[in-house]
């Protein structure tokens, strides 16, 4: 992406995109199913007497998938060479956290933590948005290109909370989540057949390139 800034804007816009685009795919998932099947999550490994943990995994799904965005920000801000501001951005996140946990923790305990992360990731969000430029990021169509991946990952968390109301098994369960994410990216547009298809040709090739050594 530091070459492609070079060559203008837009040629970055044109590799920002889908990298943007593919973490935060990457991040939904994991999310949806995360927080669709907490209970699930939490009772097979450690047990009904857990159970006051199922939210507090449900809002760290959420963070875990601001976690990837912020990622394909922070790897845009480097290469608009704005390291410095990433420093700072996270140097004012930590510190929010840190006073966020000392009001929360004590009121409502470990959700109160995974409360505080979640806001401090929002708060990266914000601020990296800011630093890359309101008006580059409207160019970059940022909002445009987050809806249809919003909107499966919604669709899989829905289904995620229906298999567990359901009583799915946990495994059976995870399998469907899988299967109902892809399936949801197909039906939102959220992934198009052009991009199917240079994944199936990525998979081939690396295939072909491993049979070969």
């Amino acid at each position: 992406m530091s070459r492609q800034i070079k060559s203008g804007w837009e040629s970055f816009a044109a590799v920002f995109r889908p990298f943007f685009k593919y973490l935060l795919l990457i991040g939904l998932g994991l999310a949806a199913v995360l927080g669709g099947m907490a209970e699930g999550f939490i009772l097979l490994i450690f047990g009904t007497a857990f159970k006051p943990a199922i939210p507090t995994l449900t809002i760290l799904a959420l963070s875990l998938a601001l976690t990837f965005v912020n990622l394909s920000l922070s790897n845009g801000l480097i290469a608009l060479d704005r390291e410095r501001k990433i420093v700072w951005i996270i140097l004012l996140a930590a510190t929010c956290n840190f006073c966020l946990n000392l009001a929360l923790i004590p009121v409502y305990r470990q959700n109160g933590a995974a409360g505080a992360t979640l806001i401090s990731e929002v708060l990266v969000l914000f601020l990296m948005l800011q630093a890359m430029g309101w008006r580059q990021v409207r160019i970059l169509g940022l909002v445009r290109v987050s809806l249809r991946p919003l909107l499966a990952g919604l669709l899989t968390f829905g289904l995620g909370r229906g298999l567990v109301a359901g009583q799915i098994n946990f495994f059976a369960g995870l399998a469907l989540m899988a299967l109902g994410f892809f399936f949801f990216m197909i039906c939102t547009g959220a992934l198009s057949r052009q991009e199917l298809r240079e994944a199936w040709g990525l998979i081939n090739w690396k295939r072909k390139e491993l049979e070969a050594a």
